[in-house]
């Protein structure tokens, strides 16, 4: 498994040009916050709403992923923590 300081050297290599970045900035929020909204979308298994009503497959994926990032470096898993609540925040709201 590769580590964290491996996937972020691989990725700042090939990201470097400024038009590149800032088309990262403006669309990876809007295509997580699509995925996070469909996973919401999907329908639960009763046992969920019984548990909690924040349960449910976009929650399991957002904690999936920090997890993941977890494995990968504390520091990216926090990062990654706060957007996605953040987004999982909006997508309750609408």
């Amino acid at each position: 498994m590769r580590t964290a300081q491996q996937w972020l050297q691989e990725y700042g290599a090939s990201h470097q040009h400024p038009t590149n970045k800032l088309l990262h900035w403006l669309c990876v929020p809007p295509i997580v916050l699509t995925v996070v909204g469909l996973l919401w979308a999907l329908p639960v298994p009763s046992a969920f709403h019984a548990a909690s009503p924040w349960l449910n497959w976009a929650t399991i994926a957002i904690a999936a992923t920090v997890l993941y990032y977890a494995s990968l470096s504390y520091a990216l898993a926090i990062g990654a923590a706060v957007a996605l609540v953040a987004l999982a925040l909006i997508v309750s709201w609408l």
